[in-house]
């Protein structure tokens, strides 16, 4: 199938510039480490406020552990992943790739890289509080069906993702609007194709987890390179392209 083919491809083109990739991965652990620690500290705050210190203790219960929690942080938008996506779709796109690469993606995507993980993080906030709030009610097929209707919407949010940098990155009008229209696009024209690479993506996470260490070498390199690579070939497809091109 297109998705195998593409997540192989990618893991090929991962290993051909893998000493550039891992040395690139461990200076964005640490940036967004930093970035994500920011955040993350007058977000639970900001929360315990709002739902109360008691319930969000609750939630945290059943969350993975906080390591965990800290890696999708610095998976999610900011300015050191959008410079490791930067790299990756060079990559992706058949050209050379350098450091300097990093340092420039960082640079030219700062604050739409921000943007995008404030739309982020307001957009997921709605969608678990809808689901939250229709779950913790006195159970009714109406309550019931309403919970599974925001549940459809986080699943799909979460295959939105995949496509939120790498667009970010192709598209020539630099629009987070229209970086968030063409990832919903992207995920309804083949929803077989993006979960299918999600599975993937994180049955690579969780196996690569068992070795150690990989979020500090590799984890980010590995997801954004199958990310743009799935993007690109999804486009080529689209328009029955074999040349490159940008999508406006």
């Amino acid at each position: 199938m297109r998705a195998f083919r593409v997540f192989g491809r990618s893991i090929v083109d991962f290993y051909d510039e893998m000493f550039l990739l891992v040395g690139i991965n461990i200076v964005w652990t640490f940036l967004s480490a930093i970035v994500s620690i920011i955040i993350l500290l007058p977000l639970s705050f900001i929360l315990s406020l709002i739902i109360g210190a008691d319930l969000l203790a609750s939630l945290l219960n059943f969350a993975p552990a906080p390591v965990a929690i800290l890696t999708l942080f610095m998976l999610a938008p900011n300015p050191a992943t959008a410079g490791i996506y930067y790299v990756t779709h060079r990559i992706a796109r058949e050209r050379r790739v350098y450091f300097s690469d990093f340092i420039q993606g960082l640079k030219r995507y700062f604050f739409k890289s921000l943007l995008l993980l404030f739309a982020n993080l307001l957009i997921s906030a709605l969608l678990l509080t809808n689901i939250l709030f229709y779950t913790l009610q006195p159970p009714t097929p109406i309550l019931r069906y309403t919970a599974i209707i925001w549940l459809y919407g986080l699943f799909l949010w979460v295959e939105m993702q995949l496509y939120g940098l790498p667009l970010l990155i192709e598209q020539s009008n630099k629009s987070i609007l229209l970086v968030l229209r063409n990832a919903v696009l992207l995920v309804m024209s083949d929803p077989l194709y993006t979960t299918i690479l999600l599975v993937l993506l994180l049955g690579m996470s969780l196996l690569s987890s068992l070795l150690g260490l990989t979020t500090f070498f590799l984890i980010c390199s590995l997801v954004s390179m199958v990310t743009n690579k799935a993007l690109v070939e999804r486009l080529r497809e689209i328009r029955g392209e074999e040349e490159e091109e940008e999508i406006v």
